[in-house]
């Protein structure tokens, strides 16, 4: 991804493996899950954050090519 540190995301799969083999079978579920739906929140963090990144970056170049 264009040099982009994916460490969010990675660190959200390690938390969600070591919940997973951590807890018992039904707190393990529960544990889980919630892993899984923070592995999402950190994408789509890291997602809105390349996001706005291209989008300043297109603003500050537009307003550059404007100025003689």
């Amino acid at each position: 991804m264009n040099g982009m540190p994916l460490a969010p995301s990675v660190l959200a799969l390690r938390l969600c493996w070591f919940l997973h083999r951590e807890a018992g079978e039904e707190r393990g579920s529960v544990a889980t899950e919630y892993g899984l739906l923070l592995a999402l929140i950190a994408l789509a963090i890291v997602a809105a954050a390349v996001l706005f990144g291209v989008a300043v970056s297109n603003l500050f170049d537009q307003g550059r090519s404007a100025i003689p």
